[in-house]
């Protein structure tokens, strides 16, 4: 055999044994002159008796070649086990972030009844300084998360990627659905992970634009086609239009790039499969008004009274259709407040059960100088559920 089901075997009796009764039986062969019946009876005895030993010693290679076996498998569960374990502990810890800051909204809303409702300044400065150690402690734990969340997480996505490849054996399809599973939850909180640390320095107004020249023309288009595979597992139809002139802005490109693709998820993920989606790019003909960005749907709406809380962090509208689909409700509230950061606005109209729409309104001095607003619009670019066609 080879040498990792042999390991150890020379400390085993039984070969030597067996060699013990081979070399009795040699040394007998002259007694096979003399006495026959002798002979054949010490030889028939020795026999048997190497016979056994040798049985004995196949049970033990057995046994040991079992038990190198159950402990490398029992080396894989515990491998698997920790990883499963790391992911649990990151959810508790982005469990943990979110209460933090939902204990810091709770501390602001206090302040602020208190400066409305209460005379007495002890009770105001009390209320106040509670606010500003809460903030603390948030910013602290921010800057101190950020990293200890990250570095372990990206560890555990690299490891299930690596597991994904040949290199540490091949997997059975039940190991394959565990690695993908850990893959894809690793990734879900390393995005929950980024926009909580965004809507975090956007509440404490550590946020900066680094603004540049943006065509929103060719920023949509991107935009369609980055999300191309889950438009077409989403099997609705986009359609996308856009003037024949570019319509660039002075914005910062992350950020605008952001609430694009926010609100293209918003409407892939709450239009049933069958629906449409339509995206515009409006630069309008009067100077006062700005360039415009709508991304309209075919989606499962919302009540005219539960649009204001849709802007909320954290916070999603009841109901059987929007409570299957998962989300941590910050999507639309960054993108508020990425386009609050540019003085822009957002408006949203819904009907229940036939579809929402949302416009984004850049403020007129952000369109660039020298362009012609209101040309003419480009052919409309479909887009259907099988297939993203790029105009």
């Amino acid at each position: 055999g080879s040498g990792w089901n042999t390991l150890h075997l020379t400390e085993l009796q039984e070969p030597s044994r067996i060699r013990e009764y081979m070399n009795e039986i040699d040394a007998a062969l002259p007694m096979l002159e003399q006495d026959r019946q002798r002979f054949l009876d010490l030889a028939l005895l020795r026999t048997e008796q190497a016979l056994a030993e040798a049985q004995r010693l196949s049970f033990e290679v057995v046994a040991r070649q079992n038990a190198m076996a159950g402990t490398l498998q029992k080396l894989f569960i515990e491998f698997r086990y920790k990883l499963l374990l790391y992911g649990a502990g990151f959810i508790a810890l982005v469990t943990g972030l979110g209460y933090l800051m939902v204990s810091h909204m709770r501390a602001e809303h206090a302040l602020r009844k208190a400066t409305t409702r209460l005379v007495d300044i002890a009770e105001l400065e009390r209320a106040r300084d509670e606010a500003v150690r809460a903030n603390r402690v948030k910013d602290s734990f921010m800057a101190n998360v950020s990293h200890e969340l990250r570095t372990p997480l990206n560890a555990i996505i690299g490891f299930s990627e690596m597991l994904r490849e040949p290199y540490c054996g091949p997997l059975n399809d039940k190991q394959r659905e565990y690695v993908e599973d850990i893959h894809s939850a690793g990734q879900r909180l390393l995005a929950l992970i980024n926009d909580l640390l965004d809507l975090s320095r956007l509440r404490a107004g550590k946020y900066e634009l680094l603004e540049t020249e943006i065509d929103l023309n060719r920023m949509v288009q991107s935009a369609i086609r980055d999300m191309r595979e889950a438009i077409r597992k989403a099997g609705i139809s986009v359609t996308v239009s856009v003037p024949k002139q570019p319509v660039v802005v002075r914005a910062d490109a992350r950020k605008l790039r952001q609430v694009i693709d926010n609100l293209l998820a918003n409407s892939l993920k709450f239009t049933e499969s069958g629906g449409s989606a339509r995206i515009v790019v409006e630069s309008p003909e009067d100077p006062s008004e700005g360039p415009r960005i709508v991304v309209a749907d075919t989606g499962i709406g919302i009540a005219p009274e539960d649009i204001p809380r849709v802007f909320r962090p954290f916070e999603q509208v009841d109901g059987a259709l929007a409570r299957k689909h998962q989300g941590t409700g910050l999507g639309l509230p960054l993108v508020k407040a990425f386009v609050d950061l540019h003085g822009g606005t957002v408006d949203m109209a819904s009907v229940l059960g036939e579809g929402t729409t949302v416009t984004v309104t850049l403020p007129p001095e952000r369109l660039m100088p020298g362009l012609s607003p209101g040309d003419d619009r480009k052919d409309v670019l479909p887009l259907p559920a099988r297939r993203v066609d790029e105009g």
